[in-house]
């Protein structure tokens, strides 16, 4: 018999591993879906590095013709 679980907890990994053993269960596999995390910063020195992104020629313009002031509340009375 085979029973997969996935722990949320990798605190007591050690303990579970301790406690199989004890039993006599044999670890099949065992895999750790944590994903490296990889900072922002990678992404965005790399697409600098790449020269932007192609689909905006000039970015100072785009950001004025996307760019919408939003009304500030009592600014117009």
């Amino acid at each position: 018999m085979q029973l997969t679980i996935q722990l949320h907890n990798l605190s007591d990994i050690d303990l579970l591993l301790a406690f199989l053993q004890r039993i006599g269960a044999e670890v099949v596999q065992k895999t750790s879906a944590v994903p490296t995390a990889v900072s922002a910063v990678h992404w965005l020195e790399t697409l600098a590095q790449e020269g932007g992104i192609k689909s905006i020629p000039d970015p100072s313009a785009w950001q004025r013709e996307t760019r919408q002031d939003k009304p500030l509340a009592f600014r117009d009375l």
